[in-house]
């Protein structure tokens, strides 16, 4: 009931898709105990079995989604203690960069169909993920300063990216042929 009720008030509003698979697979493994059951002992165990089939990263979200949840429980007055407050995070693995070599970017973009080149022209010549590229309106980019805003990011907080003199081309071009307010 607990996660229905995460769910329907605060749930549902997360950004990423993952979080409702995430919360299914809780309800699986804890949906038959109370709330004031489940220990730290069954999280830590539960986060465990995650690391074995997934990754520390992968049970540090999973970590972080009971915190949250047990949370929201006790400002709703439903239990009184989280169980979470004396787990810890495991150390996560320092991200790995990679950049593509010139010889990889020839490659790539030879192999591209013509629809999607801009796509990933955008993608090389700016970092931006592929939701960012996907959700990008041509009022997200002033062409005057030379500058690409993004909304809503991952982050929550918007980005700004440079508009390179190659890129602008591009766009420019796109836009003259475009009959709608989204870029892509």
């Amino acid at each position: 009931e607990l996660i229905d009720k995460y769910w329907e008030l605060h749930g549902k509003y997360l950004r990423s898709p993952s979080w409702r698979v995430m919360l299914n697979e809780v309800r699986e493994n804890f949906g038959h105990k109370k709330c004031d059951e489940i220990t730290s002992l069954d999280i830590s165990l539960f986060c465990n079995k995650i690391k074995e089939r997934a990754s520390v990263s992968t049970a540090n979200r999973y970590l972080t989604l009971f915190k949250m949840i047990f949370n929201k429980a006790i400002k709703w007055g439903i239990i009184d203690f989280n169980p979470t407050e004396k787990i810890s995070k495991g150390k996560e693995p320092s991200g790995r960069i990679r950049y593509l070599s010139v010889d990889e970017i020839k490659r790539l973009l030879s192999a591209c169909d013509k629809r999607i080149l801009p796509i990933v022209l955008m993608a090389l010549f700016t970092g931006m993920r592929r939701g960012e590229i996907l959700k990008l309106k041509w009022s997200d980019i002033d062409f005057e300063n030379n500058i690409i805003q993004l909304k809503e990011t991952k982050s929550g907080k918007d980005r700004f990216i440079p508009l390179i003199p190659q890129l602008k081309e591009l766009l420019l071009n796109l836009k003259k042929e475009s009959h709608s307010d989204n870029v892509f």
